[in-house]
């Protein structure tokens, strides 16, 4: 794949910069729910260890392993960002915001 596809593919999850040139754009996590069919809570400790971090899609992906968690998927559109992640057979949804 060359340098101009690769970034066809990832343009979710890249912006402009002033420069022109193709950078990771960077999200706060805003809250974290859990999924609606799991009927679980969202503990305590995965709150508090998500909300309020700045993070590239790549950063996120990192910051879930560290937990001991597994990036499951990430979405934007329709007015939304948010990113799953999966821990301890839970999915739990992370809601981004885009930061300029």
């Amino acid at each position: 794949m060359n340098r101009d596809q690769d970034i066809i593919m990832n343009r979710d999850e890249y912006g402009v910069n002033s420069d022109d040139t193709m950078t990771p754009s960077t999200y706060r996590v805003t809250g974290i729910r859990p999924w609606a069919d799991e009927g679980n809570a969202v503990p305590a400790g995965v709150q508090t260890f998500f909300e309020g971090k700045e993070v590239t899609m790549d950063d996120l992906r990192a910051l879930a392993a560290s937990f001991g968690a597994e990036l499951d998927s990430a979405v934007q559109g329709g007015g939304r960002q948010q990113a799953t992640i999966r821990w301890q057979g839970h999915r739990y949804d992370l809601d981004l915001e885009r930061l300029p």
